[in-house]
């Protein structure tokens, strides 16, 4: 297991926490928490089931940028 934290822009409420968690476990990541307070999201992944660059295109995808 790998543990990657990244800053993202826009991420401003539940809302925005919410449809990152979701994108990303969809994806294949294991545990995910996204933090508005700070701008963060932590992710535990398997990198032979989901890459960190899957993870990032995932927080793009949703609508948000990687810091």
């Amino acid at each position: 297991m790998e543990k990657i934290t990244l800053n993202v822009i826009g991420l401003n409420c539940g809302r925005c926490e919410t449809k990152i968690v979701n994108a990303l476990k969809e994806l294949g990541a294991n545990d995910v928490s996204a933090n508005r307070t700070n701008g963060e999201v932590s992710v535990e992944y398997n990198p032979n089931a989901v890459s960190l660059e899957d993870i990032k295109k995932g927080i793009v995808d949703v609508g948000y940028d990687i810091a």
